[in-house]
């Protein structure tokens, strides 16, 4: 009796109850979705308050790992070395920031750190035998800095509450700009700026709308939609990105059918950076570091959940 009268008091209760209604509206209601999508965040966000974790540490840029040899003196670096390049958001053009959200998060700037419309798409899609994240920019961010990817109920949760607590202390664009310049995109490139190097040869700012969809496609699955190995695959994510961008008015339909038909115009790889002597050692350090989420985790603990 004591615990279900404690139960009936505790603070979450009727934000658990209100919580539920918003989703059943979020799922039969598509009018109502952006509105309540933006409500149920918010209630979350409230409620989860008092439970949010410490995300001290969070407002440098990860270094790269150094590999020293026995005298101390420097091998070469790992998790990035010299590709990662930080970028001002300010600097990016809007069909770059757009492509971001097109191909991860549709909603990062309705939410406040936990979408239900997407969790709700997921679950259902899910049960139906497909398979989707539901998680938002914020969560990754949180995944990647805090939670780790190791896949059970109390990760997630703990992702949740770190996400909430991001959205607390930061804007909507510092946290995007956080997140294209430490996501993985593969090829060894942390951030939008040393993929655009690594993949075309070009400055980020000069990134085309099909270029940009192309290298925000690759987020979920770095390895498998690699354009260099899986040309199809990467193309296919490419014209989803590029298809979600026209669906919410962020590409006209001509810009829209010229990027869909671009060619993929890959530069030549370059050699990976950051290696100064032994390379091979070095990189056996390095593939040994990715299977670390300290150090930038496994091709499985960055793909998109």
């Amino acid at each position: 009796m004591r615990l279900r009268t404690a139960i009936r008091a505790h603070p979450l209760r009727s934000a658990a109850i209100a919580v539920g209604a918003l989703l059943l509206l979020v799922a039969v209601v598509a009018p109502l979705r952006r509105v309540t999508t933006l409500a149920v965040s918010r209630i979350i966000l409230v409620a989860a308050t008092p439970l949010a974790p410490s995300i001290d540490a969070f407002d440098e840029l990860p270094q790269p790992t150094k590999v020293l040899a026995a005298d101390g003196s420097l091998l070469g670096t790992v998790s990035g070395g010299e590709l990662r390049q930080p970028i001002a958001l300010k600097d990016l053009p809007l069909h770059v920031r757009r492509a971001a959200l097109a191909a991860e998060d549709q909603n990062f700037y309705s939410h406040g750190g936990i979408d239900p419309e997407a969790v709700t798409r997921a679950a259902w899609r899910n049960l139906r035998g497909g398979h989707e994240g539901g998680s938002t920019i914020t969560q990754q961010l949180a995944k990647i800095n805090y939670a780790g990817s190791k896949r059970t109920v109390f990760r997630k949760f703990r992702e949740a509450l770190y996400a909430l607590k991001l959205e607390q202390k930061y804007t909507k664009d510092q946290l995007l700009e956080r997140y294209l310049n430490q996501v993985y995109f593969g090829d060894g490139s942390y951030g939008v700026a040393a993929a655009a190097q690594q993949t075309f040869n070009v400055d980020a700012p000069a990134l085309t709308p099909a270029q940009a969809a192309l290298l925000l496609g690759r987020i979920r699955g770095p390895e498998s939609r690699d354009p260099r190995t899986h040309p199809q695959l990467a193309t296919a994510r490419r014209n989803v990105v590029l298809h979600n961008m026209r669906k919410r008015g962020w590409l006209k339909e001509a810009q829209y059918q010229t990027a869909r038909a671009t060619p993929l115009q890959l530069a030549a790889p370059t050699a990976r950076p950051g290696v100064l002597k032994a390379p091979h050692f070095v990189e056996f350090v390095r593939k040994e570091a990715g299977t670390l989420d300290a150090l930038g985790g496994s091709p499985e603990s960055r793909a998109h959940r």
